[in-house]
């Protein structure tokens, strides 16, 4: 994004709404009245209003890991109910029959496409979800909001043999939850996030994950910015999507 950006002569503002639609609504604001020359934006919300309201008012937007089913702006995507299948098939091929999904608000699109994709591969597999699926949900996405929610990961009859966190940063925190607590990765538990970030292959066991392709999703979104900013007539928007790739590492291999 920022190379494509230097490129062209643009410099890059970050705004770190942290999901929360308060904070992005009044950095969406301050943009507005400094006339930014563009926004790309990875929304809190599903509702797209008040960008659709700055498209028209010739600030340029591109949504970035989000879909617009409308059309109305342009997008660049990673598929992620394809993600939650692969994550999904991994683990069933692999024997687990008892699954958790740990994952943030399904009013986050990117929650509820992976949950979709992950209940996707288990009916394709022939099996009931709410016998498989064990829905952990959480406040934040973040390492603190996963080591938090290991307690009730262990607790029930019927415990989870393997878990399948929305993003690395809660898969870190399950993992520290569960050492902590004596349970070996991935020996008695199979972990598998999404996102591979950096740090996935650096940990001990290193993290099964879902990679997304982050530098091609930055310089396209930006590309196409460049686009909406030269303003032509013809333009017409685009709705680019990406597929993912399942990285296998040592938390799921049994």
């Amino acid at each position: 994004m920022e190379d494509a950006a230097n490129e062209a002569g643009y410099i890059v503002i970050l705004c770190n709404s942290d999901g929360s639609l308060e904070k992005e609504h009044r950095y969406l604001h301050i943009l507005e009245e400094q006339r930014t020359a563009g926004i790309l934006i990875t929304p809190a919300s599903n509702d797209l209003s008040y960008l659709q309201r700055l498209a028209q008012q010739e600030i340029a937007v591109v949504l970035l890991d989000r879909t617009d089913q409308e059309h109305s702006l342009c997008s660049v995507a990673v598929d992620n109910q394809q993600g939650g299948k692969l994550a999904t098939n991994h683990l069933l091929v692999s024997g687990h029959r008892r699954i958790a999904f740990v994952h943030g608000s399904l009013s986050i699109r990117q929650c509820e496409e992976r949950r979709e994709g992950m209940y996707q591969a288990i009916n394709a597999a022939g099996l009931d979800p709410e016998q498989v699926v064990i829905e952990i949900p959480v406040a934040d996405q973040n390492v603190l909001a996963g080591e938090q929610c290991v307690e009730m990961l262990l607790q029930g009859e019927r415990k989870a043999t393997a878990i399948f966190c929305a993003n690395d940063q809660l898969a870190l925190g399950v993992m520290r939850g569960l050492l902590q607590r004596g349970v070996r990765v991935p020996d008695e538990m199979a972990l598998i996030g999404y996102d591979d970030v950096e740090f996935a292959s650096a940990l001990s066991p290193s993290l099964s994950s879902i990679r997304q392709p982050k530098y091609l999703l930055g310089r396209t979104a930006t590309e196409l910015l460049f686009k909406e900013l030269g303003g032509h007539r013809e333009h017409q928007h685009q709705q680019i999507v990406y597929q993912p790739d399942l990285i296998v590492r040592s938390s799921s291999l049994q």
